[in-house]
């Protein structure tokens, strides 16, 4: 189970997109690039994908989409039943 509470270092540690990574993320559709660097950054981690959305905690959504410079509502938008969460 993924801890619900990130100290800033242990974020920037686990959950920091590096440059090769933000590449590939950022050719996906605007409404699939959270979603797909939370599955990225949480299979790095835990070596499986998130079941559910709510595994997520915030604090690791706001931070990472920080990063790519969108709204964190957008992970609320994506679509964990689509195609590319499945795949």
């Amino acid at each position: 189970m993924l801890k619900k509470n990130w100290k800033t270092e242990e974020l920037i540690e686990n959950w920091t997109l590096i440059p090769s990574e933000l590449e590939l993320v950022n050719q996906k559709p605007e409404a699939n690039k959270i979603g797909f660097a939370v599955f990225l950054k949480y299979f790095q981690l835990m070596a499986h994908f998130p079941d559910y959305p709510s595994e997520i905690p915030e604090q690791v959504i706001a931070y990472i989409s920080n990063q790519l410079n969108i709204s964190p509502k957008t992970y609320f938008d994506y679509n964990w039943q689509g195609r590319s969460a499945k795949a």
